[in-house]
């Protein structure tokens, strides 16, 4: 592959981590599926999220290859779609960009909130917000380790101040409530239910599980 190809591969991927997350420094998405999503190999993704996370542009947040965009990937970002037919510091105009086919509006603007495998929340907010109340509190009985734990809490966190917005985002709650179910399903599988039977109850009405 040809490096300016590499930096338009670099940038399709980064912007469409800024795109799915609205720019949310806090707020995770799943390295693979973006990838996956936008057409790259695992090997490609890999190499461009080590590229991107040696220059500060992304990090990655827990484990299973969940990653934020930092704030100077943001930066960088923003710059780059202010002045489509100027390079920045990383990557080649976008214009120029747009002309390997790497790089489509769509594409970047359903990634991750498209995905048929992220969660959705299509049920009333007050019941979304009574199970993440009842989340927090049973947060010890899941089986998580401390990182996984933080992981939860940072996901319950997002979501409910979301739900106190006028319009909340749809992709930015679906992304952490699909981290949500699966520590839930980890837990179902681990046996334990049985330990917050009232919090359990709420998941096939929240997480269709």
């Amino acid at each position: 592959m040809e490096l300016e190809e590499k930096k338009a591969a670099r940038f399709t991927f980064l912007a469409g981590l800024y795109k799915a997350t609205e720019g949310h420094t806090l707020v995770s998405l799943n390295s693979w599926e973006l990838g996956d999503h936008l057409n790259f190999d695992r090997q490609q993704t890999d190499l461009i999220v080590r590229f991107l996370c040696e220059e500060s542009l992304l990090k990655y947040f827990g484990a299973g290859g969940t990653v934020v965009i930092t704030h100077e990937g943001v930066k960088e970002v923003e710059a780059a779609m202010a002045t489509p037919d100027e390079e920045t510091t990383y990557f080649p105009p976008v214009n120029i960009i747009n002309n390997y086919g790497s790089m489509t509006n769509s594409s970047i603007q359903q990634a991750g909130a498209g995905s048929t495998q992220n969660a959705t929340v299509s049920v009333d907010s007050n019941d979304v917000q009574t199970f993440l109340a009842l989340l927090r509190t049973h947060l010890g009985d899941l089986g998580v380790n401390q990182e996984e734990k933080e992981d939860l809490v940072h996901n319950i966190d997002t979501v409910e101040a979301q739900l106190k917005r006028s319009s909340p985002s749809e992709s930015i709650i679906g992304e952490c409530m699909r981290a949500v179910r699966a520590v839930m399903e980890k837990a179902v599988a681990a046996g334990l239910a049985a330990k917050a039977p009232e919090l359990f109850a709420l998941l096939p009405g929240i997480l269709g599980m």
